[in-house]
């Protein structure tokens, strides 16, 4: 059985991309994963706005994301950097997943193995307070 929405506003109070602000419009959060995509597209497409729909059987919701140079330049750029030069030049160079196919064959710069056992940790300590 599916839940069945009224409005695009009902709905958005309880996902985690769109957030609603004191007009009642709807916004794509500027920290969702949606919105670094869009980001990205928009950049690579040169284009200036995208239409982000939002569809269901009751209501669809069309917003207007315009592309933010700012945000590429603060949030993205050296991340993108940082991920071409540490994760795809390394495999590019010389590829090691190719060769026995084995996950652990992939590399893992030390920020991103950082952040995983920084991951695990605070997962650890939820259990552990539970």
């Amino acid at each position: 059985m599916r839940r069945k929405t009224i409005s695009a506003i009902q709905a958005v109070k309880n996902n985690q991309y769109c957030t609603i602000n004191d007009d009642g419009k709807l916004f794509l959060k500027k920290d969702h994963k949606y919105f670094y995509q869009v980001m990205g597209q928009l950049r690579i497409t040169g284009k200036k706005c995208c239409y982000f729909v939002i569809y269901t059987m009751q209501w669809t919701n069309i917003l207007n994301i315009y592309y933010d140079s700012e945000f590429w330049n603060t949030k993205m750029v050296e991340k993108l950097k940082m991920f071409s030069l540490e994760c795809l030049l390394a495999e590019i160079a010389d590829p090691l997943y190719g060769k026995r196919m084995q996950i652990e064959d992939i590399r893992e710069p030390a920020h991103i193995t950082k952040a995983k056992n920084l991951q695990k940790q605070k997962i650890a300590a939820k259990r552990q307070a539970v």
